[in-house]
């Protein structure tokens, strides 16, 4: 009875689809490292898996796009996984983490808008509350960002300030290596998908052949846009992997 549903769709033939097409013993060893986050539905906290630590399957990609109430939740090892969208949208913070913040491109797609005019029914106020729910957290994490640089930059004016025995002990510190240590010089690149005027509500969870296909025009023209205004005029874009 519907009373007793926990979600809507049935994922098998996704799950089917994964394994057709994904070799994912090729992550084992291969030069790409995937990060999957997801939601431990009982704990309430984010777990990550990747491919450095673990071996990743078809049920590691479903638990990090397991949307509640649509799909229902994947279990592994036991654990009981949703979409990692429900705490954080976007894995940038681990990433930085993990892989490091120094010398990397990184490119954030947010498939959700940052502005849309009003809504005029209750269908668009929930799409927009859940537009504006998964998008503020990769918000908040640029910002964090940009808060920790220029807190880096002061203390290194004040460090200038200091004697050099004072600086050079105060540089030998765990918390200044770990607060300083980070050498902020990425880039962090967002690609926010464009709000289109008559959208219907469901488009988040629209999984028809016309919709993706939509999708993936909508995505290739706002990413040749935002990539082609950060190339030097004359350079290809296509050639240099922006796409």
């Amino acid at each position: 009875m519907p009373m007793h549903w926990t979600s809507l769709y049935d994922p098998p033939p996704l799950k089917a689809l994964l394994g057709k097409y994904v070799d994912f013993s090729a992550l084992v060893d291969g030069p790409v490292r995937l990060i999957l986050g997801a939601v431990d539905v009982e704990q309430g906290s984010m777990t990550f898996f990747d491919s450095r630590v673990e071996e990743i399957t078809a049920d590691h990609v479903l638990a990090s796009c397991s949307l509640p109430p649509f799909f229902p939740w994947t279990t592994i090892d036991g654990r009981h996984y949703w979409d990692a969208g429900v705490i954080s949208n976007s894995p940038l913070e681990h990433v930085l983490m993990k892989a490091g913040a120094n010398h990397k491109d990184i490119y954030v797609i947010d498939l959700f808008p940052g502005q849309r005019r009003l809504p005029s029914n209750l269908g668009e106020v929930i799409t927009r509350r859940d537009e504006i729910a998964y998008g503020e957290r990769i918000r908040r994490d640029a910002q964090v960002r940009e808060l920790v640089h220029d807190f880096q930059a002061l203390v290194s004016e004040i460090m200038m300030s200091v004697d050099a025995e004072t600086a050079a002990r105060f540089r030998q510190r765990s918390h200044y290596i770990d607060l300083m240590g980070l050498d902020w010089t990425s880039t962090i690149t967002r690609i926010v998908r464009d709000s289109h005027t008559g959208e219907w509500p469901a488009m988040d969870y629209d999984f028809s052949a016309a919709t993706i296909a939509r999708h993936k025009g909508q995505g290739y023209e706002i990413a040749r846009r935002r990539l082609s205004r950060m190339m030097s005029p004359g350079r290809n874009l296509e050639r240099a992997g922006g796409i």
